[in-house]
């Protein structure tokens, strides 16, 4: 590596041979490769690596391949590693590159500029999935964003680099959605810059299969940001892009896998923008009248419809694939992703989504899923938030659904498991306080206190019982006034006895 980084630093090396010393760079992070992680740590870490592929970038020439090369050997240093992500991110000069060949117009040799700068997206992409430094670092570039947004509303007539155009459109949304999935702040970025999002609604709008997909995808990852939510509502994108995909998904008859994830994807941004919006949250409903007819929406009458409990239904099978770090028809989903939604569903329409998810198992899920968020503790707000809106919609669901509910609950060993964490919590309360600090609606102090609230309230028919039987205690208590078969079925159901 040091003899490839040493000639491609020499500015007289001829255009070919750049592209081949490239290359070999880029055979050292290749998926195949068995010393991957070790390549992508030692290139991330070397003072020169990243400054040679910023000089590719950045070079005012036409030498496309080795922009391609550079472009695919940082989307592969990124790859699944969010501490090279990071130093990509913070590399002096990169972004600068990186934003230059998002604006590249190669005339005679788009087709080639084109790929150029799909492999620049995906390696923003890559980098902003793995770490929310990174994809703040990207969000707060301005030139970055004037980038996406040039490509997004450009429009491509000539024969042949009609598909290429697409590559790199869908490419930018995928990078725009994990910017804004992986970072609340970046999020709230994009949504400011409203030329990306003005983008996104109209390809939203004017757009059919995957490439409207992908930016309704985007259109989600934004409203997981509540400040975000205001701007999406003020810009017409509930009205005009989410309202009308989901009417027209469910009156197409369309089905299949891919449908389904359109429609949960649909259901999701509504619910985040519900509950992240006061003036929506407060009267449950969105309302909009198109002429020449109209139409009502509200969480209640979606979940009372068949196409209502099968999204949510799904976003809970979601769950249970990011779990297990599988996809759906290619989409992978974080948990904290799908635990947002969940939870601003719960939040909106608890009497009709807390049997729903019953019947999906989802305390289950739930319980698997605090498991999962805890080893990933301390990482980011996100980890600890969705640590929070899983405890809550436990709390929710055995308030909600009484005693069977809570049955299910004890089974599951919910008791022993919010106990263990509550103690871990505050056992490393001081490593946890810079979390604390970048998020205003779960503190920590809060979170304690709902673990203690659910474990007392998953403790209180056992712990009546024993009051109730108990020979001082219950000296007077109505139990003794139950007949023996009677009592023995409170006791069951009471200490989970079949």
């Amino acid at each position: 590596m040091e003899e490839i980084v040493a000639r491609l630093q020499d500015d007289s090396i001829e255009e070919g041979a750049q592209v081949q010393l490239i290359v070999a760079l880029k055979d050292l992070v290749a998926p195949d490769n068995g010393l991957l992680r070790e390549n992508q740590n030692a290139m991330a870490e070397h003072p020169s690596v990243l400054l040679v592929l910023t000089t590719a970038l950045r070079r005012q020439s036409q030498n496309y391949a080795a922009k391609l090369h550079a472009s695919c050997t940082l989307a592969q240093i990124a790859w699944n590693n969010k501490s090279t992500s990071e130093k990509i991110a913070g590399a002096p000069g990169l972004l600068e590159g990186m934003a230059h060949v998002l604006h590249l117009d190669g005339g005679a040799a788009q087709a080639q500029v084109y790929t150029v700068q799909e492999q620049c997206a995906i390696a923003m992409g890559n980098s902003a999935a793995n770490s929310r430094k990174a994809s703040e670092t990207f969000a707060s570039d301005r030139a970055i964003l004037q980038g996406f947004s040039f490509l997004l509303e450009k429009k491509e007539e000539r024969d042949g680099l009609q598909q290429g155009l697409q590559r790199v459109q869908e490419t930018t949304l995928l990078a725009v959605k994990n910017i804004a999935a992986t970072s609340q702040a970046a999020a709230h970025q994009i949504a400011r810059h409203g030329s990306v999002l003005e983008s996104i609604r109209s390809i939203s709008m004017q757009r059919s299969g995957q490439i409207q997909s992908m930016a309704i995808g985007a259109i989600n990852s934004v409203s997981r940001s509540r400040p975000a939510c205001a701007l999406l509502v003020d810009m017409g994108i509930v009205d005009d892009v989410l309202l009308p995909c989901l009417f027209d998904q469910v009156h197409d008859g369309a089905g299949g896998r891919a449908h389904d994830l359109r429609i949960l994807t649909v259901t999701s941004a509504l619910a985040n923008t519900l509950a992240n919006t006061n003036t929506l949250v407060n009267t449950n409903s969105l309302a909009n009248t198109q002429a020449g007819g109209g139409y009502q929406w509200t969480m209640q009458a979606w979940l009372s419809k068949a196409q209502g409990k099968a999204a949510v239904a799904n976003l809970v099978e979601c769950l249970c694939l990011s779990l297990g770090d599988s996809r759906w028809e290619q989409v992978s989903f974080s948990p904290p992703s799908v635990i947002t939604p969940l939870y601003n569903i719960l939040l909106t329409c608890p009497s009709l989504a807390c049997p729903i998810l019953a019947e999906c198992y989802i305390v289950k899920h739930l319980c698997l899923s605090l498991d999962l968020l805890m080893a990933q503790l301390p990482s980011d707000t996100r980890v600890l938030e969705s640590l929070g809106m899983c405890v809550r919609m436990l709390n929710f669901l055995a308030t909600h659904l009484g005693e069977g509910c809570m049955r299910v609950m004890r089974v599951q060993g919910v008791i022993s498991q919010v106990q263990g964490i509550r103690f871990e919590l505050i056992a490393r309360a001081s490593s946890l306080s810079l979390l604390e600090e970048e998020t205003d609606v779960w503190r920590l102090d809060g979170l304690v206190a709902e673990l203690e609230d659910l474990a007392v309230l998953l403790t209180l028919a056992p712990l009546a019982l024993c009051m109730g039987t108990h020979k001082r205690i219950g000296e007077n208590s109505s139990l003794y006034q139950l007949d023996r078969d009677v009592l023995s079925l409170i006791g069951r159901s009471a200490f989970l006895c079949d």
